[in-house]
């Protein structure tokens, strides 16, 4: 049996929110808690009633208020609700991506494509593993006889070369470990870090964008300091969609 979703809608039409409504009541687990027609009017819901909040369904397109915007909104002060946008114009969805919404919706709603979002959210509510904030945490990494205490959000990416374990940090930097990846990657899990290949273990928050390398004929990872992890192939893509899902990140 699923979690519950509880769920409010914000949408100016009144005819589109009786439909969604409608179409949400045929799954036993959804629970549509309120309904508004604009978000200046669902804010104060919203800020009173956060912690019961799984789900917002968001219309971009409203009348004197930017849905795109409004999602960033709930994100920066509420990012464990789940957002879905809804809309009659698709050219919208670049703009939303940022918001790191669950899905994408046009209108009219179609119900077989709904199912596939109430699926999508399904699995992330039931199992919803939330990335231990490493801010102002150390970990203990061996150095030879020593036991380095680093800061978690300090580390960019850790390599493997022939036999030895490089971590590589902010300030550019780096030293090496007597550790093995399985044993960082055990301390460094939670806090959201992922084995992109068998020799490269990095935190998802220094991913900037996935590409695909036509005459090479596979994938790279591009992070944040510029550093690319090369050589990923197609199926080891799908394992890394796999590890980001874990974390509620869906490429």
């Amino acid at each position: 049996m699923h979690t519950k979703l509880n769920t409010i809608i914000i949408d100016d039409d009144d005819i589109s929110i009786k439909s969604l409504t409608t179409l949400l009541a045929f799954y036993n687990n959804v629970n549509v808690l309120n309904t508004f027609n604009s978000f200046s009017s669902a804010w104060q819901y919203i800020k009173e009633n956060y912690e019961n909040i799984d789900v917002l369904f968001l219309d971009i397109i409203l009348t004197n208020e930017n849905g795109v915007a409004i999602g960033k909104k709930i994100k920066e002060h509420y990012p464990q609700i789940n957002l879905v946008f809804c809309t009659s114009d698709p050219s919208f969805a670049l703009d939303a991506y940022d918001t790191e919404p669950v899905d994408y919706i046009t209108k009219p709603i179609d119900a077989v494509r709904l199912q596939d979002t109430i699926e999508r959210l399904n699995h992330i509510v039931d199992h919803n593993v939330p990335i231990l904030k490493s801010e102002n945490v150390k970990i203990g990494i061996k150095v030879q006889n020593v036991i380095n205490m680093i800061p978690v959000n300090e580390i960019v990416s850790i390599n493997k070369s022939l036999r030895k374990v490089r971590i590589n940090l902010t300030d550019n930097t780096s030293f090496t470990t007597n550790e093995t990846m399985q044993e960082l990657y055990d301390k460094l899990h939670n806090f959201g870090f992922i084995t992109i290949t068998r020799s490269s273990l990095i935190p998802i928050s220094r991913i900037e964008k996935i590409e695909y390398d036509r005459i090479k004929q596979n994938y790279k990872v591009l992070l944040s300091n510029n550093e690319e992890i090369t050589g990923i192939s197609k199926r080891r893509l799908t394992n890394v969609k796999e590890d980001l899902a874990y974390f509620n990140w869906i490429i």
